[in-house]
């Protein structure tokens, strides 16, 4: 994969989210991280003589019975894990009110998820998809290679229009090896669009969906007259925000649109956590996977 030379402000960006998610990072939300995600499953590694509080149903009753006492059998988790980040590059993503775009907060998420996988033993990979083109780093372990994602993930973002299932199919059919797929976007396309290849997607791979939005997809102001405009098709609409009949509309349609997506997660049988540009995405992250270690 090859990538543009980097600027002195792109160098000073990625030296900045690095240190800011290292710092960040620490062993705690890797533990939870670790028990959030199993490995591939466990491999035998002997027997040791039973102790009280030892689940019975891990007798050896072969061994127990040639040496007279009781043996458990033990086992030791496969831990390493392919962690697959993918990063909706559409036009949509570079809106943001506040203090970030949608799309600088999926590159800090993505830093984050990738300095915890490589700490946690894992192996982390990350694709950049928008229009036809993606931008794909392949799994591996290493400090250099958390720079590496890191790069890639806050490369200036160049989509303008995403087919997100067809970025779902590409991404699967490069993890080789059962895996955890995390896909970061806004999810503003038609639900039906990804709805079956998400779940396709889920039934060989542990999927989460990262949300991303902004206050103002949310709740338009009664600010009066104003022009909004398509980010992906350019197409604008003069419309009169402080009108109640329009109000009205607007939040059936962000309702109806929610609703839709958040069936099509859940049918996936997809897990689903929220981002946003007026908020920290490692915060975010953090209560994830704390919550779903527990």
């Amino acid at each position: 994969m090859s990538q543009d030379p980097l600027t002195p402000e792109m160098l000073r960006q990625i030296s900045r989210l690095e240190l800011r998610t290292r710092r960040w990072v620490d062993s705690a939300l890797v533990g939870a991280y670790r028990s959030a995600f199993k490995g591939r499953g466990t491999t035998f590694d002997g027997v040791r003589p039973y102790v009280a509080g030892d689940d019975v149903r891990a007798i050896d009753w072969n061994v127990s019975a040639r040496a007279g006492e009781p043996y458990i059998k033990q086992y030791v988790e496969e831990r390493e894990l392919v962690v697959m980040v993918v990063i909706d590059d559409s036009a949509s993503m570079r809106f943001g009110t506040r203090s970030a775009t949608k799309r600088e907060r999926a590159a800090e998420l993505t830093a984050a998820l990738a300095l915890i996988a490589v700490r946690g033993g894992d192996r982390v990979g990350v694709m950049v998809a928008g229009d036809e083109a993606r931008a794909y780093l392949p799994p591996r372990r290493g400090r250099g290679h958390v720079l590496r994602a890191i790069r890639l993930a806050s490369a200036p973002s160049t989509g303008q229009r995403l087919d997100l299932g067809d970025a779902l199919r590409a991404a699967s059919r490069l993890m080789l090896q059962r895996g955890v797929m995390f896909v970061v976007s806004d999810f503003l396309g038609d639900a039906a669009g990804f709805a079956r290849p998400l779940g396709l997607v889920g039934k060989r791979h542990e999927v989460i969906c990262a949300v991303a939005d902004d206050p103002l997809e949310r709740l338009m102001p009664a600010a009066g007259l104003m022009t909004l405009e398509d980010a992906e098709t350019g197409q604008r609409v003069r419309v009169d925000s402080a009108d109640k009949a329009w109000q009205k509309a607007f939040a059936a349609q962000v309702a109806e649109r929610v609703a839709a997506r958040d069936r099509a997660i859940a049918r996936a049988g997809a897990a689903r956590f929220s981002i946003s540009t007026d908020s920290d995405p490692l915060t975010a992250l953090a209560r994830f996977l704390r919550g779903r270690a527990r």
